[in-house]
């Protein structure tokens, strides 16, 4: 990566995988430039400044830090001093289960339960977007609606993307949602990332790539807002 986006690359890693992360680059022959971001309540400042003894430069504060390192000796003992540091019982970094999205969520999940009548004006869509930016010390607003029928599924493959078979992550969806026990509910416009081959079976595809069936029922979806779209983020 170059030195100018690992800030953002390491912002969405950190929002993905709800951990704090620290990402390097050998952009230049003799260093590693390095760029660290947190999540919730964890001051990645006080960690990282435990270990300042291998930087060259290091700053920041709570949320954020850049530092400097040289590479060769300096970057193994600096991996080696944090891995003496973790703490036994710690979740493994490479444990997939913490990095899916789709997993069943909790009252913590989202910010607020409302009806699909709240969008019907765009009025709530424009509050959210008049909010922004988002980021870790200021995250969009998540919301619940109860009882979705979703309709008009179509999965789609990212444009100038190799597809590979059964490679889940590179498709995503658009689809219409409405109320489920109201016929001549108005839709709504929704999209979803696809992340798991779980989401596929949810929403009805059989192994041509085809919907099986021409709606699908949940219990409830929690959302986000997303270029003019109602991004799913889970089902309920």
């Amino acid at each position: 990566w170059h030195p100018g986006v690992i800030g953002i690359v390491s912002s969405k890693l950190a929002e993905y995988l709800q951990r704090p992360v620290l990402l390097l680059t050998g952009y230049k022959d003799s260093v590693y430039i390095g760029s660290a971001r947190s999540c919730g309540n964890i001051d990645i400042y006080a960690l990282l400044k435990n270990y300042e003894r291998f930087f060259l430069k290091f700053g920041g504060h709570k949320m954020a830090c850049g530092l400097t390192l040289e590479k060769g000796e300096s970057l193994h003992c600096f991996v080696a001093a944090v891995k003496k540091d973790r703490p036994s019982n710690s979740s493994d970094i490479n444990d997939k289960k913490s990095c899916v999205p789709y997993s069943i969520p909790s009252k913590a999940d989202y910010d607020e339960e409302i009806t699909l009548r709240l969008l019907s004006d765009n009025k709530l869509s424009h509050m959210i977007k008049s909010m922004s930016p988002y980021g870790p010390l200021n995250e969009q607003p998540k919301f619940l609606i109860r009882n979705i029928t979703l309709l008009d599924i179509n999965r789609r493959e990212f444009k100038n993307r190799k597809s590979k078979k059964n490679n889940f992550s590179n498709c995503y969806f658009t689809l219409n949602i409405k109320e489920s026990y109201k016929d001549n509910a108005m839709k709504h416009k929704a999209m979803m990332f696809n992340k798991h081959k779980s989401t596929e079976n949810i929403l009805g595809f059989n192994d041509c790539n085809k919907v099986s069936a021409n709606k699908v029922a949940v219990d409830g979806i929690i959302f986000e807002f997303f270029n003019g779209y109602i991004k799913i983020l889970n089902f309920i």
